[in-house]
């Protein structure tokens, strides 16, 4: 093995290191070469209820968000339709399928159709899939 190969493998093992031990419920994550002064410091300040990172940790953390940030689907990508997308927000805000179509102005067959192009269009099979993969784009 290459010693880029090397490192790399090393840097990944070390960012899983930092986020198993961040899902796991550490407040913080400091590392070896951090100065005794600092962990002290960390200790106090872990006390107090603040979490600690070092620099380095914290722009790991923040690059892996943007990351998943980056990986969130796009509602522009699977092409629905404006009356689609009216349909989709009352749904994620809650609203029953009569609600929605008294409010869309639709007989509750037409709602049924819109509901399977959305479903497909999507690629889920219900409604609380439907709001844990797309719920955040929609303002409620």
């Amino acid at each position: 093995m290459a010693r880029h190969e090397s490192a790399d493998a090393d840097c990944i093992e070390e960012e899983n290191k930092i986020f198993g031990a961040i899902k796991a419920g550490a407040n913080g994550y400091l590392l070896k070469k951090d100065s005794p002064d600092r962990i002290l410091d960390a200790i106090l300040r872990l006390l107090n209820g603040e979490a600690i990172m070092n620099g380095i940790i914290a722009s790991k953390v923040m690059e892996y968000f943007k990351q998943l940030a980056d990986a969130e689907p796009k509602l522009e990508e699977y092409n629905l339709t404006e009356r689609e997308k009216e349909i989709l927000e009352k749904l994620i805000r809650g609203l029953g399928y009569k609600q929605i179509a008294s409010d869309c102005g639709i007989a509750r067959e037409t709602l049924n159709t819109h509901m399977k192009s959305i479903y497909r269009k999507l690629n889920v099979h219900s409604r609380a899939e439907v709001a844990a993969r797309f719920g955040a784009h929609i303002s409620k």
